[in-house]
């Protein structure tokens, strides 16, 4: 599989790791899902970036966030 074909979702994504590790997917073609409790400013994301603020400790939110996407890939944790 392609880097360019896969989805991740990043948790932690409005963080320091999350902001560079969706920049670096985006360079090489991937798409991100950022999923994080706190607020995220999208602008200063890659095009195409979709961002979900929630907590991970939320089974219900947690389990469908990928589904309106597509079929999720991979997976980077940086949430603390």
């Amino acid at each position: 599989m392609s880097e360019s074909s896969c989805l991740y979702l990043i948790t932690g994504g409005a963080g320091f790791l999350g902001f560079h590790t969706a920049r670096g997917v985006a360079k090489r073609g991937g798409k991100a899902i950022l999923y994080d409790i706190a607020p995220a400013d999208l602008s200063t994301y890659p095009p195409g970036t979709v961002y979900v603020q929630g907590d991970v400790r939320d089974r219900a939110k947690w389990s469908f966030t990928p589904r309106p996407h597509c079929r999720l890939n991979r997976q980077k944790k940086f949430a603390v």
